[in-house]
């Protein structure tokens, strides 16, 4: 049921990628497909796209060539969900996906400046259930970096069971990488 009381129409990622594919949603539409609902997405301040380039630059200094840094592109978490994360990390190069779109992914990041909510409560139990093992918002507002570790499913559904709040000055170890930490303040405008 839709916001009036009254049925709505669910989209799966079959039918959400003709839609594209029709030129129906285009890119200046800034949608995501979220569990079979397509929602809009958040306008980008320039704080968010600073923290996005700087948390870009790190990550690959960190990662390297051996890994690819998707910007804000689609990433299927299951037939009727594909987000657009500020930044997913999945092994292999470009090359290695040849057209097709990646399944797995060692991290997930967004950058959340307006959206922090929606991040928290909406995406971090979709990327939960989507078996990402490192999921980390970057909140420009209160300077921070939470991460969220471990996905977990219990009675009250899929989250992450073990979330840890990153401040200023501070050292975050990359799970995918033991051993290599980013610094806070590298991401964080």
């Amino acid at each position: 049921m839709g916001a009036l009381g009254l049925p709505t129409r669910r989209w799966n990622q079959d039918e959400y990628e003709r839609l594209i594919d029709a030129g129906i949603l285009g890119t200046q539409d800034h949608v995501e497909l979220l569990q079979g609902e397509i929602t809009l997405m958040s306008p980008q301040s320039e704080r968010h796209v600073t923290a996005i380039s700087l948390s870009l630059a790190a990550l690959q200094q960190a990662f390297g060539a051996e890994y690819w840094l998707r910007v804000q592109s689609p990433f299927p978490l299951g037939s009727d969900t594909v987000p657009e994360p500020d930044i997913v990390v999945v092994p292999g190069t470009v090359r290695s996906y040849a057209g097709r779109r990646p399944t797995a992914a060692l991290m997930a990041i967004e950058v959340a400046d307006s959206s922090l909510s929606t991040d928290r409560h909406v995406k971090g139990p979709l990327y939960a259930l989507g078996g990402i093992p490192d999921y980390w918002i970057i909140n420009v507002a209160d300077r921070t970096v939470e991460v969220y570790r471990e996905p977990t499913t219990s009675h009250e559904g899929t989250d992450y069971r073990l979330i840890r709040t990153f401040r200023s000055g501070e050292l975050i170890p990359l799970l995918a990488l033991p051993g290599v930490l980013l610094a806070v303040d590298d991401m964080l405008p």
